[in-house]
């Protein structure tokens, strides 16, 4: 649960392929129509206030994690973040395989 206070608090993703480099895209607005990242759909908004990505590796399962540990700041309730994960993929177009991204509100 997204709640303020919350330290252990992470998005997850599966099903890229076993150590593919990979990014988790965040930011504070969705696109209502995604842009195309090397034939990958980009759902984050690129153009909010705020937008960053993050580079790792999946583990050995395709597995990825973005730790957030939620401070306990009054400040954030309200706060929207949204996340999408991105990993290199041989087989996908572009050689890009994408998530849909999932928006959260700071509780």
């Amino acid at each position: 649960m997204p709640a303020l206070g919350n330290p252990s608090f992470a998005f997850l993703a599966g099903g890229a392929l076993p150590w593919a480099p990979s990014l988790a895209i965040y930011g504070g607005a969705a696109l209502a129509l995604p842009l195309s990242m090397r034939g990958a759909a980009l759902w984050v908004d690129p153009t909010c206030g705020w937008f960053g990505a993050l580079f790792q590796l999946a583990d050995g399962q395709g597995r990825c994690e973005l730790p957030l540990a939620i401070p306990s700041d009054p400040g954030l309730a309200g706060l929207p973040l949204h996340v999408q994960f991105a990993s290199l993929d041989g087989c996908a177009p572009g050689g890009v395989a994408a998530s849909y991204a999932l928006g959260i509100v700071m509780q």
